[in-house]
């Protein structure tokens, strides 16, 4: 009797309310409907992404496999995003590139010690790599305006010590050009194919002044062979503009391959005495091992967007135990579209 009417004023009253009623749950009905396809549909075109990222004051939190999903929110905007796992990657390949330009051996003044502290970075991470755990493999480099590699990778103590001796014998004197990225460019090349598990320790005092890639080439080329960079960053000394903006360049460089940055504050007047020296160098060596042996992939549900990145955060939960609360992460920033292929590990 009520089918679609256009009009109800010609009924009687009763019989045009119900019809009415009729009518406005019809239409209801097909637009929560609506909303229900266009939903599932969203849904139906999300992709998985494999995020990298690294995790601050490990020493509470990260070596633990407690680590996971249920720890982690993510979110694009007011939108949570779905965690589908969290993975860790043992390190397999460590490959640590050291610069030894001009400007890593400037005299210490009282208000500089970039000598003492790149001494010691570069002294605490030969340590380091002479102890590493079995199954690793660590390949070595140095560098002013090119790189000087040791060949291929080792894991023998022995090797390691002849090929980290050889490098550097291949570099007579300091010189002030220093290229920064072609190093990096070469030293992911030394990889050949690239696996999970392969990543670079920098060690720099940022400065780059005859590179003839840029740093938002090889960043994109660190994140497309899935190889996060870890950057003990000597700092602290008078630097020009071009400076600091290298300098920035790679912390966010380090940050969107999902490792991490170590800072040595080379102007700290500790560095002069014996006592702090020694407690900076146990820093760094927590550094590196907390961070470089191991690392994180988020598998993580994005859903469909323009063909622009968009912007997300990576947090752990408010409810999360409180010894996970002063846990920061380093990660990319920004979430590929959908559209773009995605290289998954």
């Amino acid at each position: 009797m009520c089918r679609r009417m256009q009009r109800f004023d010609c009924l009687p009253e009763y019989i045009g309310k119900i019809c009415m009623l009729l009518y406005i749950t019809e239409i209801v009905s097909y637009g929560f409907l609506t909303v229900v396809l266009l939903v599932q549909l969203a849904f139906a075109q999300e992709c998985a992404q494999t995020i990298p990222f690294s995790v601050s004051n490990q020493r509470i939190a990260l070596g633990s496999s407690e680590l996971g999903a249920r720890l982690l929110q993510a979110r694009t905007g007011h939108l949570q995003l779905r965690i589908e796992g969290v993975d860790k990657v043992p390190t397999r390949r460590v490959l640590v590139l050291v610069d030894r330009s001009g400007s890593m051996a400037t005299r210490d003044e009282v208000w500089s010690h970039t000598s003492k502290a790149a001494k010691t970075a570069e002294e605490v991470a030969e340590n380091f790599v002479m102890q590493i755990p079995p199954g690793v493999f660590v390949g070595y480099g140095v560098f002013q305006e090119r790189l000087f590699p040791a060949d291929g990778f080792a894991r023998d103590s022995n090797t390691l010590q002849d090929n980290i001796r050889n490098a550097k014998e291949k570099i007579v004197g300091r010189k002030n050009g220093t290229a920064i990225y072609d190093a990096l460019a070469k030293g992911l090349f030394l990889f050949g194919e690239t696996q999970p598990g392969d990543v670079i320790l920098l060690i720099t005092d940022g400065g780059d002044n005859q590179s003839k890639h840029s740093s938002r080439e090889i960043e994109n080329s660190l994140r497309q062979a899935d190889v996060p960079l870890f950057l003990l960053l000597v700092s602290g000394h008078m630097a020009v503009p071009e400076e600091i903006e290298a300098r920035d360049a790679l912390i966010t460089m380090a940050r969107q391959t999902g490792g991490m940055v170590h800072l040595l504050d080379a102007g700290n007047p500790a560095w002069g005495f014996d006592k702090p020296t020694a407690a900076a160098a146990q820093e760094i060596n927590n550094f590196l091992h907390l961070q470089l042996l191991f690392s994180y992939r988020l598998r993580v549900a994005v859903p469909p967007s323009s063909k622009n990145t968009q912007r997300w955060t990576l947090a752990v939960r408010a409810d999360a135990d409180a010894r996970w609360r002063d846990v920061k992460l380093s990660y990319p920033d920004r979430l590929q579209p959908c559209a773009l292929p995605i290289t998954t590990r």
